[in-house]
């Protein structure tokens, strides 16, 4: 009597049939997270087009005190000798406050008013102190921190720098439509920098890096910056 044994198959083709199912798995998975990425897209969409409810538009108001120690405001404020429901208690209690913060290196007003306005150090800002050396300047002339080009500048020419290592972030709020409004902060002085100590000095940063919608020009230091403007009763309306 003939008994019949099962053929056995081969290795290639068990291994043919995982690599399919392998294939299968993958695509299911791909699948998947196409849909689950189409989903989401189409909620946010859908959120992002839904007519605005109520919706405030959101204001920063940043405000320097050139040499408050946080130290002594922190003082100041526990023992009543500031209130706490007005001034800088009420910016402290209704707004945003860092405990903890590192001041630039050096640390001065011009470059550290620098530094928060463009988010960098005075490596890549090219503001490193109030008053410094410009190297297109004649070895006897300095220039003020409070109106050196901010980003930097260059020096064959010299002329403005066509890719600044830096800039004030001013200039990106107000490309994406934003109102920036500046009372005596550094930097934002609506002047052309030129080169101290060159006759007929070219240019080295236009006057439109350093504009904003309103200011009222930085005035510590003498020059172009210095120069304000009076306002009366008349020049405001309640609102």
């Amino acid at each position: 009597m003939r008994k019949f044994y099962p053929l056995k198959k081969s290795r290639g083709f068990e291994l043919d049939k995982i690599f399919q199912w392998s294939r299968h798995k993958l695509l299911l998975r791909l699948t998947v997270v196409l849909v689950v990425a189409c989903l989401l897209t189409i909620s946010v969409h859908s959120l992002a087009v839904q007519p605005g409810v109520n919706k405030s538009q959101p204001k920063v108001i940043l405000i320097s005190l050139d040499g408050a120690t946080p130290d002594f405001v922190e003082q100041y404020l526990k023992t009543g000798v500031l209130s706490p429901k007005q001034g800088l208690g009420l910016i402290k209690n209704k707004g945003v406050y860092a405990e903890r913060n590192i001041t630039c290196s050096a640390s001065l007003t011009a470059a550290c008013h620098i530094a928060i306005s463009t988010g960098s150090t005075a490596a890549r800002n090219d503001i490193n102190a109030n008053t410094f050396h410009l190297v297109a300047s004649p070895f006897t002339s300095n220039i003020s921190g409070f109106a050196a080009p901010i980003g930097g500048y260059s020096t064959t020419g010299p002329a403005a720098s066509l890719y600044p290592t830096a800039e004030p972030l001013w200039i990106g709020l107000q490309q994406k439509g934003k109102k920036v409004v500046t009372a005596t902060f550094p930097g934002a002085d609506g002047v052309d920098v030129p080169v101290p100590g060159l006759t007929n000095s070219p240019i080295i940063q236009p006057a439109s890096k350093r504009t904003v919608s309103y200011t009222v020009p930085f005035g510590a230091f003498a020059g172009a910056s210095a120069k304000g403007f009076s306002l009366t009763a008349a020049n405001f309306s309640q609102g």
